[in-house]
């Protein structure tokens, strides 16, 4: 398909530039816009949904690949407005030529293939032209383009084919042949990107930074006065290069990246104004409101909520251009982006301001709802419907009574509503994570209840866990298997405070255990704050134990637990990792595991207490009551030290 598309460019420009004398009487009305979008937008649909089916079928049992075919469908699918817009804007340059007009109308009209045969055909002849005119660039700049027009429909064709390789030697090849030209400079940069969001995360580090360095290179050669619209597309592109690069990146270096794409959004918005061009305007407010969304994440206190706050007000500018009756995709997917951020806002805030934000969070979650029906867009739909789930479900845990079922009740449904769609089958990453989520969800569900609804609730869950760790296997996702592990260990030692006798003992060991499965992938090494809390949580299991048991194992069990919440305490302190201290503290109901969120209440933290043990050295306390009291004491310190600790935050989609 790259193939056919790359010869159908070549073929329209061979034949614009190889009869120059001949092309007026053709092209009459050479602005005007001959294709039928509407209709090439139904065909491009049809053509993709098709061609990743039939990818899929042959992918098999190689569910990665799936991912990336999947991935794939939904980013081109997403990007066809643009792609189409491209198409306009060629027209409207006066740098369509009659071969191009030809297959944008077999492109509305018989799909993809047609076009891509029709382009191919005269794909020899396009290639000697480009040489020819390459040759002579002063003199026929204006022709060269047309044929480059051509190369470049046909590299985007490929694209719906899924011929990604041949795709991108195209747009090489076109780079190569434009010199300083922005255009096939950036369509270059915009597939790079979007390949190295889905393909393999090692190789999609190597297609963003050259991306990075292309946008960078773009910009030297292109002048803002110029060439304004080139120009703002560029910042536009780096803006979105140094976001994906920031939330693949930790520490000073993501902060560098997403500040500098904030920056880079806001200069492209110098030009790319509401009055000019409102589309363009609402694109970059919209990728403007992520970035910020991202770093506000990242960040803690005052500088967190600044630029969570900024993020709403970008999406709430990119919403009175995207409106639901002009562009009701598009205004969905702000709408569900403005639901993340109010969300997280929610979070970090308390009291009326966190209810009233996260009631906000709902509401804009149920309006992208109203376009994102299962239906017409199953997975967005799922996605949002994970999302909802999410918001309900800390609405849920910062409630109480009543109330506090009903949200968890509701969260419980959104959640399988998800499922309905993110099938094991289908869509096993996707899935893996929101049977998580459910799992979270009933545990809180669980730990609120009491008697047999109590049990039903956290056995839920405990399947649940069990079922993620299908596909989150410690060899393909060893960091979420991990995390799941360690949430399968607070649900079993729920299970285990809440039984008696040899059931009991049951429970906490299958806890111990799934801890220190966490433990092999959460080392203290390459994942100090994980590790840190999975000690946390052993500290708990292992305590739970040795006070239901007797004698000389609980001793053993109680000096377990003792060395679990010192190793805890070794590395998770404010002055250490303020970032991961602030999540600890703003999320304490929903992360805290049930048992701890009881014991702490039960027993204040006392500074003498807590200081005196601490200077005890473990192996010199031998009665049974000592080593429990030690026990309690050092978690009361860790507690006190951290307000209280959190399991892995749960993925949210």
């Amino acid at each position: 398909m790259v193939a056919l598309l790359a010869a159908l460019l070549v073929v329209l420009g061979g034949i614009g530039a190889g009869i120059w004398w001949w092309l007026p009487s053709v092209i009459k009305h050479e602005h005007e816009i001959s294709f039928d979008r509407g209709k090439a937008r139904e065909q491009l649909i049809r053509d993709i949904k098709t061609q990743a089916q039939k990818k899929i079928a042959a992918a098999g049992e190689d569910w990665r690949q799936v991912i990336e075919i999947e991935k794939s469908r939904d980013q081109q699918l997403s990007d066809l407005d643009r792609f189409l817009e491209r198409i306009d804007q060629t027209f409207q340059a006066g740098e369509a030529s009659e071969s191009y007009r030809k297959a944008t109308d077999l492109l509305a009209a018989k799909g993809a293939d047609e076009a891509l045969a029709y382009l191919e055909a005269r794909g020899t002849q396009r290639k000697s032209l480009i040489e020819a005119q390459a040759s002579r660039r002063d003199q026929e700049e204006a022709e060269l383009r047309k044929l480059l027009q051509e190369e470049l429909l046909a590299a985007s064709l490929l694209k719906t084919k899924f011929q990604f390789d041949a795709a991108e030697a195209k747009y090489r090849q076109v780079v190569e042949e434009s010199g300083s030209w922005a255009k096939p400079r950036n369509d270059l940069t915009w597939f790079l990107i979007q390949r190295g969001t889905v393909i393999d995360p090692a190789l999609g580090n190597r297609k963003l930074r050259e991306a990075l360095e292309l946008c960078r290179g773009t910009l030297a050669l292109t002048s803002r006065d110029t060439a304004p619209q080139d120009w703002a597309m560029t910042q536009n592109n780096l803006g979105n290069v140094l976001q994906e690069l920031g939330t693949r990146s930790s520490g000073e270096q993501s902060t560098e990246y997403l500040t500098q794409s904030v920056a880079a959004y806001r200069s492209a918005l110098e030009v790319r104004t509401r009055e000019q061009l409102p589309q363009d305007w609402a694109m970059t407010q919209n990728n403007l409101g992520n970035v910020l969304q991202e770093l506000g994440t990242r960040s803690s206190g005052e500088q967190s909520i600044e630029y969570l706050t900024q993020s709403i007000a970008a999406f709430r500018s990119a919403l009175e251009v995207r409106t639901r009756e002009q562009l009701p995709q598009d205004w969905a997917a702000a709408k569900n982006n403005l639901g993340n951020v109010l969300k997280e806002l929610g979070i970090r805030s308390s009291g009326e301001q966190s209810a009233q934000y996260l009631a906000q969070s709902i509401a804009a979650y149920r309006s992208a709802l109203e376009v994102r029906t299962r239906e017409q867009l199953p997975q967005d739909w799922a996605a949002t419907q994970n999302n909802l789930g999410s918001v309900l479900d800390e609405l849920g845990t910062s409630s109480s009574g009543e109330q506090s079922a009903e949200y968890l009740t509701q969260s419980v449904a959104a959640y399988r509503s998800a499922l309905g769609v993110r099938t094991r089958d289908q869509l096993p990453q996707d899935w893996a994570i929101t049977q998580n989520n459910l799992g979270n969800v009933l545990a809180q569900l669980g730990t609120r209840s009491s008697g047999e609804q109590s049990a039903e609730y956290l056995t839920q869950s405990l399947a649940a866990y069990r079922g993620a760790l299908e596909v989150r296997t410690r060899e393909q996702l060893p960091q979420d298997w991990a995390g799941t592990q360690n949430n399968l260990g607070s649900v079993l030692d729920e299970l285990g405070i809440r039984s008696s006798g040899e059931q009991s003992a049951e429970y906490l060991t299958q806890s111990i255990a799934a801890y220190h499965s966490a433990l092999e992938v959460y080392t203290r090494e390459q994942l100090p704050q994980d590790w840190a809390v999975t000690q946390n949580n052993l500290g708990n299991a292992l305590q739970e134990l040795g006070t239901r048991s007797s004698g000389g194992q609980s001793a053993r069990y109680l000096k377990e637990s003792i060395a679990a919440y010192e190793n805890a305490l070794s590395i998770f302190t404010p002055e250490a990792d303020p970032y991961r201290y602030e999540t600890a503290r703003r999320q304490q109901r929903q992360q805290l595991p049930s048992q701890l969120q009881r014991r702490y209440r039960q027993r204040p933290y006392s500074h003498g207490c807590a200081l005196s043990v601490r200077s005890v050295r473990v192996d010199t306390i031998i009665d049974e009551t000592e080593l429990s009291r030690g026990a309690i004491a050092v978690r009361d310190q860790y507690l006190h030290t951290v307000s209280n600790f959190l399991r892995p935050i749960p993925r949210y989609h």
